[in-house]
């Protein structure tokens, strides 16, 4: 996986991921999300949405990609929205029914959230490409 410094990580888009630290490691991870360009790995409480990333602000227009690798054996769900004046819309939601899964929209310059929910307490991976 590519580690960017945070400088640069501020010139391609602004991420606010909370207590972690942006240039901690990411975890191992057997999921596809370990190659991708901003990695967090988090709790999540069962019937809770969880944010990986407070925010996420694209300064491009292009694809984002979202990955979620959660516990075997559960159903989590994954959302990507977009901060719009006076709330958010969902712009992207992935197919329900297991732990592991991907999305991908083609969106304007804009502030986004990615959004976990579980149906069981665990721990989980999520990774985000940005264009």
């Amino acid at each position: 996986m590519k580690k960017r410094p945070i400088m640069a990580m501020a010139m391609t888009a602004g991420i606010l991921a909370g207590p972690v630290a942006l240039t901690q490691p990411a975890a191992a991870s057997t999921s596809d999300c370990s190659g991708y360009e901003y990695v967090q790995t988090r709790p999540a409480a069962a019937g809770e949405t969880s944010l990986p990333w407070r925010y996420l602000i694209s300064l491009q227009t292009g694809t984002i990609d979202v990955c979620l690798d959660g516990p075997d054996g559960t159903d989590y769900g994954l959302k990507l929205v977009r901060l719009v004046p006076g709330g958010q819309e969902t712009v992207a939601t992935a197919p329900t029914g297991g732990s592991d899964k991907t999305l991908s929209y083609v969106g304007p310059v804009s502030g986004y959230q990615v959004q976990v929910t579980a149906d069981s307490a665990g721990t989980y991976t999520a990774g985000v490409n940005l264009p």
